[in-house]
């Protein structure tokens, strides 16, 4: 990607790789039950999202916020599978340890992988639904036919023809700006606030490698490296609040017959109390990330 390419290339481009992570991880999600499918269709988009957001000041059109809100739902979709998955194999089944033999952990886990296949399985069928159908046709015709075009938009023609070296700045500014307004009350946020700010941090990160090819390599990798440590830090707190909602909401009344093992809720609240204790290391990342040379600046 040069300075000079135009407004429109470059965002053509950008749909066109998101498009392809998307379909590549739709089909991978209903061919196999490994849990790459849905890991990669959820980045995928939210890569789509980020992409359709950076460039609207020149693609913004009625097809682009119906494609960014389809994109939305179905992520939301994959992310409940996503969640009980990486509950089960990455959070709890590796911390339980030898308490794995224990008949109410087993009780507890067993219940849990029933629920994750079971999301495993609607997922798949709504990936095959008219409406999933729907949404890979209308992103297929989106990119091929030029569908961001607004024929009564008589200065779109222009925005469109900009470089996209002036599109570029602003657009990181306004990721980085609605971050740093979150990031600056890091102690006070919420949980939403903070899964927020998370939400926020990748979409500048997902901004920031659309146009890499923009800025020199040299500050790309050092802003990068410090925006994803700052991201696994928050990792930490996103683990330990979706651990708690789904035993304390989906898992808790099901496996009350089989006993809810102490285990599993010391595994919990001790994830809440990590998450709490890396409150300076989370603020620590954030100075660092702020003091950072922007590539767009």
């Amino acid at each position: 990607m040069k300075h000079s390419l135009t407004c429109e290339r470059a965002a053509a481009f950008c749909i066109g790789v998101c498009r392809a992570q998307i379909e590549a991880a739709r089909a991978q999600t209903l061919s196999s039950d490994e849990p790459e499918g849905p890991h990669n269709l959820r980045i995928g988009l939210r890569r789509l999202r980020t992409a359709l957001d950076l460039f609207g000041p020149a693609i913004a059109a009625p097809r682009t916020r119906a494609l960014a809100q389809e994109a939305k739902w179905l992520g939301q979709e994959v992310g409940r599978t996503r969640d009980l998955e990486v509950l089960h194999s990455e959070i709890l089944a590796p911390r339980l340890g030898t308490s794995v033999g224990l008949p109410a952990v087993q009780g507890f886990l067993a219940v849990l992988q029933a629920l994750a296949e079971q999301e495993r399985t609607g997922l798949k069928d709504l990936l095959r639904s008219s409406r999933a159908d729907r949404f890979v046709t209308d992103l297929q015709g989106f990119f091929a036919h030029r569908q961001w075009l607004l024929p009564d938009d008589i200065t779109q023609t222009e925005r469109l023809a900009r470089p996209v070296g002036m599109l570029a700045g602003p657009a990181l500014r306004k990721c980085w700006k609605r971050a740093g307004s979150r990031a600056k009350h890091l102690r006070r946020l919420s949980e939403t606030a903070r899964h927020d700010l998370r939400k926020d941090l990748k979409k500048l990160r997902y901004g920031v490698e659309f146009l890499a090819p923009l800025f020199p390599d040299r500050s790309v990798g050092a802003f990068g490296k410090r925006l994803r440590t700052l991201q696994s830090v928050l990792g930490t707190w996103n683990d330990a609040a979706m651990a708690r909602r789904i035993v304390e909401t989906s898992l808790a009344p099901q496996s009350e017959a089989a006993g809810f093992p102490a285990e599993v809720a010391d595994i919990v609240a001790g994830l809440q109390t990590a998450a709490a204790h890396g409150m300076p290391k989370a603020e620590k990342c954030w100075r660092s990330l702020r003091r950072s040379q922007k590539p767009w600046a």
